[in-house]
């Protein structure tokens, strides 16, 4: 009887007629699967099909995906399981008799995969190295309230901060003290600290790269040069990142 109710037999639950059964099963979860990267879902038995097709599709979508998520270790390993899968397509590519065919496409995708690896590296960058040589020609170049600024450097996958150093201090500082602060172009919410020879000073917390303010940073007064933080006058400063997130 057509009108005899019962269960879906595939197991979702749905109760229905037994004449409804042909249509239920086009449109039943337990007659598709999903794919887990980009979230499409298709016919059962037709995944790896769409897998290696949407190869190069999938490679966009973890970029894409990478460069929304914070530079996190739990974030990272999660990218890198996504790259292992992508990996694991290129191989079975690899394997079949289009390979020639597929050979522009392949190499695409290789070098993005490439270009990934390369920015959760990035991300793991917790700790940038300045060092000032010819240290006293620094300090007569720059006279008290004048600062001196570094070169770009990379932390937490941000390329775009620089840093800066009053080489004879900043407004009350002393005679043998110089003043730190770190900047940013990106609009981040950073804690770090500056790090002078061997000593480590506190742990700051600020926002930098407020739009449409110049030389918007943070650091610390006052810091006090010992006889052993010059070596062979040379002044190394490092600037290490403790966390940063991007501010919308």
């Amino acid at each position: 009887c057509l009108q005899y109710p019962m269960e879906c037999p595939d197991g979702c639950g749905v109760k229905l007629t037994r004449g409804a059964l042909a249509a239920h099963r086009q449109v039943c979860d337990k007659s598709f699967e999903e794919c887990p990267i980009c979230g499409d879902r298709f016919p059962l038995g037709t995944l790896s099909a769409h897998r290696k097709e949407k190869a190069e599709f999938h490679a966009e979508l973890l970029e894409a995906k990478l460069a929304e998520k914070e530079a996190a270790s739990k974030e990272s390993f999660s990218v890198s399981k996504c790259l292992v899968s992508v990996d694991d397509q290129l191989k079975k590519l690899a394997t079949k008799t289009q390979v020639t065919t597929h050979a522009a496409r392949l190499t695409k995708v290789e070098e993005q995969v490439s270009s990934l690896k390369e920015q959760i590296a990035g991300q793991q960058q917790t700790l940038a190295s300045w060092k000032i040589t010819d240290w006293a020609r620094c300090r007569r170049k720059y006279p008290k309230g004048k600062q001196h600024f570094s070169s770009y450097f990379s932390l937490g996958g941000v390329p775009t901060f620089y840093a800066s150093v009053y080489p004879n201090g900043k407004d009350d500082d002393g005679p043998d003290q110089i003043s730190l602060y770190l900047y940013c172009e990106k609009h981040v919410h950073v804690k770090f600290r500056f790090i002078v020879g061997d000593k480590s000073n506190s742990e700051l917390d600020s926002f930098l790269g407020v739009p449409s303010r110049i030389h918007n940073g943070w650091g610390n007064k006052s810091v006090t040069l010992g006889t052993e933080t010059i070596r062979d006058d040379t002044l190394e400063i490092k600037v290490e990142l403790v966390k940063v997130s991007s501010v919308v």
